[in-house]
């Protein structure tokens, strides 16, 4: 699983890392593990991908770094391994350098931890100096001050793959500053239309693919009755970004949902669903959505987006969407398995 040293200034500028976690669907056992460790080392090493692998009780955390492209279609593969389920990424970004530079995949058991790992997953976007950075830059929003905002996405450059994973930390983040009452109901909403603002203002570059034909569109819109749109801004803008084709829509309600899909030859949907505030209420109005779009075009990938954090978990898988997707990357990935585009 070692490999020659990987220099990072190889590849400076177009590094990135990803941490996810998931929970294993099959025992693993020592032998197991080291199977699985082998085989993915050997496909990190195609890539000139590095990382390291956690597995403990049954749930792995997995650290994976490399050429934004190579990681992307790596996580494609991950997301079809049927091994594991319930991933969820938490964190992805530019890096500055690699972390397992010798090693195409180090395997780590039960106990044994690395710090600079767990602590490198806050600092893999250029902006971020850690989660009290993100949360003050939270709270800056809140009170209206998107100076602090304005200046990271300047910072990126225009790379959308990174802006959205900023929008998305912010929006975990006030997460859990509205479930400690670190912020109201007002700030909530001055923040997110900040932040929405600001992203299609600013200089995003979505990336130009050559006019071929790469499939039906993907139908993109926040869940009826949504209060917060931006997580469907996100959406259509990181997926257009991976090179698929877009509808995106904001229907009033379910009746005007299922018109727009009815009218639309698409071969998947995206309902966009903020997690920020996590009310019972919501799995009924998701769950009436997923039944409209599935009377307006059976058969059609459906899946859910957004920091879905809700305290219910299995009632929200069982709204009737394929897939729930906390993340633009783990999204596109999704689709990339079950419909494949044409570059």
């Amino acid at each position: 699983m070692a490999s020659p040293r990987i220099e990072s200034g190889a590849d400076a500028g177009k590094l990135v890392s990803m941490l996810y976690r998931s929970k294993a669907t099959v025992p693993f056992r020592g032998a197991d593990l080291a199977d699985l460790a082998t085989g993915a080392a050997e496909r990190n090493r195609v890539r000139k991908v590095t990382g390291a692998l956690f597995h403990d009780d049954g749930r792995f955390l997995q650290w994976i770094e490399g050429p934004r492209e190579s990681v992307r279609e790596l996580f494609t593969e991950i997301c079809r391994d049927s091994r594991h389920t319930d991933i969820d990424v938490v964190s992805f970004g530019s890096a500055g350098h690699r972390l397992f530079a010798d090693w195409n995949l180090r395997l780590y058991r039960q106990g044994q931890t690395v710090p600079e790992l767990l602590s490198g997953a806050a600092r893999t976007l250029r902006y971020a100096g850690g989660p009290e950075a993100v949360s003050a830059m939270a709270l800056e929003l809140a009170d209206g001050d998107s100076t602090g905002f304005l200046a990271a996405l300047e910072a990126m450059d225009g790379d959308v793959a990174e802006s959205v994973a900023l929008c998305e930390l912010l929006m975990g983040r006030y997460a859990r500053l509205r479930a400690d009452d670190a912020v109201n109901d007002a700030g909530l909403a001055i923040g997110l239309a900040l932040i929405q603002g600001a992203f299609r203002r600013h200089s995003i570059h979505v990336r130009d693919y050559p006019s071929t034909e790469r499939g039906k569109a993907l139908f993109v819109a926040p869940v009826p009755g949504e209060p917060h749109i931006l997580g469907a801004v996100l959406a259509s803008t990181a997926l257009r970004n991976d090179g698929f084709p877009v509808h995106y829509e904001l229907p009033l309600d379910c009746r005007e949902l299922g018109s727009l899909i009815g009218r639309q030859a698409c071969q998947g949907v995206v309902l966009a669903s903020s997690g920020v505030c996590a009310r019972p209420e919501r799995l009924d109005t998701i769950r009436a959505a997923a039944e409209t779009v599935r009377r307006a075009a059976p058969g059609v990938r459906l899946a859910l987006y957004g920091r879905v954090e809700h305290p219910d978990e299995a009632a929200l898988r069982m709204t009737g969407v394929n897939a729930i997707c906390r993340s633009t990357i783990q999204l596109s990935s999704y689709f990339d398995c079950s419909a494949r585009r044409i570059h």
